[in-house]
C-alpha cells in the first residue's frame, strides 16, 4: 500500500460513497438486463453459463444462443 492508515481514514467517506454509488448503479443495470436476458434465454443452464463463463453466447450445433 502506498497510503497511510491516516490518509485512508481521512478519505473513508469518499471511498465508501464511491463503493455505494457503484453498487447502486450496478443494481440498476442488473435489474434492467436480467429480465431481458431471462426472456431471451429462460433456461437455468444459460444463466449458470453466464455466471460461470462470463458470456451469454454459447455455440450449440453451429447456432449461437
Amino acid at each position: 500500500m502506498t497510503s497511510s492508515r491516516e490518509a485512508i481514514l481521512a478519505g473513508i467517506q469518499d471511498y465508501l460513497g464511491y463503493c455505494a454509488d457503484d453498487v447502486y448503479v450496478t443494481h440498476q443495470v442488473f435489474a434492467q438486463v436480467l429480465p431481458a436476458f431471462l426472456d431471451r434465454c429462460p433456461s437455468p443452464v444459460s444463466f449458470a453459463d453466464i455466471l460461470t463463463m462470463g458470456t451469454s453466447q454459447r455455440i450449440l450445433g453451429g447456432v449461437s444462443t
